[in-house]
């Protein structure tokens, strides 16, 4: 088994630690985090992305956001999952997508929330989930309709959106909300996107 991190990318330094936000990405394989986020820093849409192994490290300037903010995008495959809550403890915002055209990509979400909330929690700032369910631009293969992601999310206390990487739809809405929170504008309120 190869290293953790991205050969391409490695952890910021003591000394730049302090000043950088965390955002962590999770959910399964090819449900389009790594796709939302290139469309967010890129404005582009690449069908024939790779997949993530173990973890991409990505600085980006949120708005909103008065510095850097560090996000990992996080590989979908189980192999990698026993570590992500260990080292995204201290991330301010878990973003949690899923695809709506596989309801066993919803289904992964949820557990991987579920998991990483019971396992990450030693930062006194509280973590933020913002269930994203990707790729609406497949509306005619839907599975996952968005009452359901709607219902969920608001039961639980998490931010809800759905976004589609390939068109763009929602990915600056979901980045302006990751930034909100990240400046800590939206502690004490649900984020629901439209």
């Amino acid at each position: 088994m190869g290293s953790l991190f991205s050969s391409q990318t490695s952890e910021p330094d003591a000394t730049t630690k302090h000043c950088i936000k965390k955002v962590i990405f999770i959910g399964s394989v090819k449900v389009g985090k790594t796709s939302l986020l290139t469309r967010f820093t890129h404005g582009s849409f690449d069908e024939n992305i790779p997949p993530t192994e173990g973890v991409d490290l990505v600085r980006v300037t949120l708005p909103y956001a008065e510095r850097s903010t560090l996000v990992w995008d996080c590989c979908g495959k189980e192999r990698y999952w026993y570590a992500v809550p260990a080292f995204s403890r201290d991330a301010r915002v878990v973003v949690a997508v899923y695809d709506v055209t596989s309801r066993a990509s919803f289904d992964d979400v949820l557990c991987k929330i579920e998991s990483h909330a019971g396992q990450a929690h030693v930062d006194p700032t509280p973590t933020r989930y913002v269930l994203v369910g990707n790729k609406v631009d497949l509306e005619e293969k839907r599975e996952v309709e968005r009452v359901v992601g709607e219902e969920v999310a608001g039961r639980m206390g998490y931010g809800f959106l759905e976004t589609s990487a390939r068109n763009g739809l929602g990915v600056e809405e979901l980045f302006e909300v990751v930034g909100r929170i990240v400046a800590g504008e939206q502690d004490d309120e649900k984020v629901i996107g439209h």
